[in-house]
């Protein structure tokens, strides 16, 4: 028999027990788990990494940096996507 002590229970996933961030996206609150990257972050999106362009806290990011960047508590920022049209 497993007697759940208010640890962590081996039965469920892990993520349920990592540490959340507060960040503002595009102005709105947002809640990630710690350790999210930028590139996690455009991925639970469904924002294509190539056509954006994302700016944490006034800084313009480099492309190359958005698998290597992880977002911090009370982070602003701010994804523009590019859009062609006439």
């Amino acid at each position: 028999m497993l007697i759940y002590d208010g640890a962590v229970n081996p039965l469920q996933p892990y993520r349920l027990y990592m540490k959340k961030l507060q960040i503002l996206c595009n102005g709105q609150p947002q809640e990630v788990a710690s350790g999210t990257t930028l590139a996690r972050l455009l991925e639970d999106l469904t924002l294509p990494a190539d056509s954006v362009v994302a700016e944490i806290n006034k800084k313009i990011i480099d492309r190359d940096q958005y698998a290597t960047l992880k977002l911090a508590q009370g982070d602003q920022v701010e994804l523009i996507r590019f859009v062609g049209g006439g």
